[in-house]
């Protein structure tokens, strides 16, 4: 991805937040994504080749569905990234073909990795992160991002977390 879609994509975030008024970590993806009219359902999925499946969506009902998530900041990241591929390629997100879930390998497709990024900085904008990190350790701002240091890395870094 290159600089200029990176900083659309962020712009993009920048303005959910903005229109939903959210102006201090940490940000709640599921709230945003009810907020913005989808729908949230934990499920399990069973099969040993289901393992590796973070999550995905259906346009159908606008439903965002988090599988195989172990943590917290993965759950939210999941809830994000599928956020973004919804708002960033609506297209691309409702086509049976072409879309992909999420997964634990990670991003593999421009769309997929736009959504990453979206999701970045929808939960670690750099210019927080940027701000209180002159004052907050590590753990710290884990705390106060609700993610964990790999996130806050990234968006520091201004790259998506390895």
């Amino acid at each position: 991805m290159n600089i200029a879609r990176k900083t659309i994509v962020s712009w993009k975030a920048r303005r959910v937040l903005a229109k939903l008024e959210i102006v201090k970590p940490p940000v709640d993806a599921e709230a945003v994504a009810r907020t913005l009219g989808f729908n949230v359902v934990y499920a399990t999925l069973e099969g040993s080749d289901m393992a590796n499946i973070l999550g995905f969506s259906d346009p159908a009902d606008n439903t965002i569905y988090v599988t195989g998530c172990s943590s917290f900041p993965e759950r939210q990241m999941t809830i994000a990234a599928e956020l973004g591929k919804a708002l960033l390629h609506p297209k691309w997100w409702r086509s049976e073909k072409a879309y992909r879930l999420r997964t634990t390998r990670g991003a593999l497709y421009p769309q997929e990795f736009e959504a990453e990024w979206f999701a970045l900085n929808l939960l670690v904008p750099h210019r927080w992160i940027d701000e209180l990190q002159r004052y907050a350790a590590m753990h710290e701002l884990e705390t106060v991002f609700a993610t964990d240091c790999r996130h806050i890395a990234g968006a520091l870094a201004r790259r998506l977390p390895r």
